[in-house]
């Protein structure tokens, strides 16, 4: 647990000792980049320590060990330092101006970090945020009508040998999403009027930009990264679902079972399935929990988890890679 030493929470953040002015020969000076790098030291230190703390609060929310006004009362505490009017002014006026390059660049980030801030430390934004998130929390899927944890539901899309059973609880998520819509909206409608109000088309070109970003060379990337790895994946695909014997092609719900390897899909209990967990490959092991535990975290829907695995883009069906609310089509063709 965090040690809560709130001693970052104060208005001031340290920029108030730098005196400059508009000459280059005075802003490159060592005495005025010695100061500024002191600042930023001291800044950075409790920027650090406010997303540390606020990580914690998170962490143990889900664990029902605190309640949404502790984070309430940091996020206020850490949008006041990344709001404030001087240090925004401060490093505005020293972008691409310290001589230093390392500390060129720590302006730089601190500059993103401030613009990123904008809209995401806004009152509205975080909190909208966070009740989504408390939501998200506090949702338990159902399976037959009985209520299970996020593990449990974890073990069955991994382990189960029954292939409606693993289709529940991979459906059983689809409720929150009913649950969390209008939140949802609401945050989009929000991040959007921001992102305009600052001149861009759109939270999302606003989001980029901030991280020196932009659509062509997103679009470019996820491209080549599909080109290079879609043939590979589709053949482990088809390999997977011939190993399995479905006839149809794999579905969301047998993924995990897919990762697992051979040993999944025998049924529980036997001495094979003891003979095959000993020898199970501990990094296949690993890499399975961390991927399920990676989407619980994220709250993954199943349209959003299905156009992630197979990098849809635009949504043709033809690829076999679209997955409706009901249960979907295979993410292999039969």
């Amino acid at each position: 647990m965090v040690d809560h030493d709130c001693s970052w929470e104060v208005l001031s953040v340290g920029f108030g000792e730098i005196a400059v002015d508009e000459t280059m020969d005075t802003l490159r000076s060592p005495a005025i980049e010695m100061a500024l790098r002191l600042s930023l030291d001291e800044w950075e230190d409790r920027l650090e320590r406010a997303d540390a703390a606020c990580a914690d609060v998170q962490w143990r929310r889900h664990f029902g060990q605190t309640n949404g006004n502790e984070l309430r009362r940091l996020e206020d505490a850490r949008s006041v330092m990344l709001l404030d009017d001087h240090a925004g002014a401060t490093l505005r006026r020293w972008e691409s101006r310290p001589h230093d390059p390392l500390l060129a660049r720590r302006v730089n980030l601190a500059l993103r970090r401030l613009r990123w801030a904008e809209i995401e430390s806004q009152q509205q934004v975080y909190e909208l945020r966070n009740r989504i998130d408390q939501a998200v929390i506090n949702y338990r899927p159902r399976t037959d009508g009985v209520a299970i944890s996020r593990v449990e539901r974890s073990e069955i899309l991994r382990r189960h040998p029954d292939r409606n059973h693993r289709r529940d609880a991979w459906l059983a998520m689809g409720p929150l999403v009913d649950r969390i819509g209008d939140g949802v909206r609401q945050l989009m409608c929000r991040r959007q009027a921001l992102a305009r109000e600052q001149g861009y088309d759109g939270f999302a070109a606003w989001a980029l930009d901030s991280f020196g970003l932009n659509h062509p060379w997103i679009e470019g990337f996820f491209g080549e990264l599909r080109r290079r790895t879609d043939g590979p994946y589709r053949a482990w695909l088809a390999e997977k679902a011939e190993n399995l014997a479905l006839q149809d092609g794999l579905r969301p719900w047998d993924l995990a079972l897919a990762a697992e390897g051979p040993t999944a899909a025998v049924k529980p209990g036997g001495r094979a399935q003891q003979r095959a967990m000993v020898v199970a490959s501990p990094v296949i092991e690993c890499a399975g929990e961390r991927v399920a535990a990676a989407a619980d975290r994220l709250s993954l829907t199943q349209d959003k988890l299905a156009h992630g695995l197979m990098g849809s883009h635009g949504g043709n069906q033809s690829d076999g890679v679209e997955l409706d609310r009901t249960g979907g089509v295979p993410l292999t063709q039969p």
